[in-house]
């Protein structure tokens, strides 16, 4: 789903450039096992790296947490 968002906004010619960041498990096999909650969590995956990923693209830095 990421790779079809991320091709609609660089080819919408909007009137001023989106910022876009994906937020996903790594391309890998996830060779630990548990809940989902535990593996969102060990990859990072949680509510509080979504909003700090945000706050970053607001603020036009280019670093992330």
């Amino acid at each position: 789903l990421g790779s079809i968002v991320a091709e609609i906004l660089a080819e919408a010619n909007f009137d001023r450039p989106k910022k876009f960041r994906r937020l996903a498990f790594p391309d890998l096999f996830l060779e630990e096992y548990g809940s989902q909650e535990s593996s969102l969590k060990r990859y990072g995956v949680t509510a509080e790296n979504a909003v700090a990923t945000v706050m970053t693209l607001l603020k036009g830095t280019s670093g992330t947490k």
